[in-house]
């Protein structure tokens, strides 16, 4: 339709505009409102139905209202794992097999004695296809095949800035040892029960 065509053309309008801003200097490019989390792994279970909840602390709170002062649009928070060495975390790349989950406000346990903030999030195996458009979930038994050989997993919390000239946000690399993600997947827990760490 008439209308349709003349979204489009404002929508590709607004884009060359915002492009162009950026090119000529005129607009400046923000760095995320927190610096770089330090993440450590605390436990991680499996319901046995092909997710598991992972928990870790970090030092900076990855969902102050901070994220989002100045009018600044931020997406929730993921937790990223490569499952197959693929270390490059950029929301520029695919990472083509992988461990992941979003961070929201139920992610929030508990603020530790030492100021850390606590986090347990409900996370899937999934494999990406055809440069990022076609999610598959990953069966545990092929997930275990992929890390089988591994120590540990590499992950890192990303967040996005949308509609803004904010750069992406990624934590310091956390490490998870593939001896716990395998203890999880062969002794599932009750949804109910509390992950055991």
């Amino acid at each position: 339709t008439k209308r349709a065509d003349r979204s489009m053309t404002l929508a590709r309008h607004s884009c060359a505009v915002l492009i162009a801003l950026v090119l000529s200097g005129c607009v400046e490019i923000l760095s995320p409102p927190l610096p770089p989390a330090n993440l450590n792994f605390v436990g991680i279970a499996s319901t046995g139905q092909g997710d598991l909840r992972l928990a870790f602390t970090s030092d900076v709170d990855l969902l102050s209202p901070e994220w989002t002062e100045d009018g600044r649009a931020a997406l929730n928070p993921h937790l990223f794992c490569s499952l197959d060495g693929d270390a490059t975390f950029s929301l520029k790349h695919v990472m083509p097999r992988a461990l992941e989950g979003t961070i929201g406000p139920e992610s929030q346990v508990v603020r530790t004695k030492s100021g850390a903030y606590t986090y347990a999030v409900e996370m899937l195996f999934y494999e990406t296809r055809d440069g990022g458009v076609t999610n598959t979930i990953i069966g545990s038994s092929d997930a275990r095949g992929l890390i089988a050989r591994r120590t540990t997993i590499p992950c890192k919390v990303v967040r996005a800035f949308p509609f803004s000239f904010t750069k992406p946000y990624y934590s310091k690399p956390m490490h998870v040892p593939v001896s716990a993600l395998l203890h999880a997947l062969d002794n599932p827990q009750p949804r109910e029960s509390p992950v055991g760490w």
